[in-house]
């Protein structure tokens, strides 16, 4: 653990990104507490990153940019704006100094 840290902290005294960093400390720790081979390690990470909790990420995004880029979000935004109630203390600006001091 400590080699992983110095490698990790050496990394970034020389100026490599910190990405690169994580992923190179992590590499090194990863050789250094497992036995077994290249290829096992490599096949392990692939298999965890398989996941559909994780494909479901960059979708959430992907929905989010095509929602901006086509003014869905917009229009969403303005009707839930519109079924806000009209007793609202945002649309009453003078209910924020009518109110006692509680």
């Amino acid at each position: 653990m400590i080699l992983v840290s110095l490698v990790f902290l050496l990394l970034l005294l020389i100026g490599v990104p910190v990405a690169v960093t994580v992923g190179v400390a992590g590499y090194v720790g990863a050789l250094l507490a497992s036995p077994a081979p290249l290829a096992t390690s490599v096949q392990t990470i692939l298999h965890q990153v398989d996941s559909f909790v994780l494909l479901s990420l960059p979708l959430f995004v992907l929905a989010g940019a095509l929602m901006e880029t086509g003014g869905i979000a917009r229009r969403l935004v303005a009707l839930a704006r519109s079924w806000r109630s009209p007793w609202s203390p945002r649309r009453r600006p003078w209910a924020s100094w009518c109110r006692p001091a509680s």
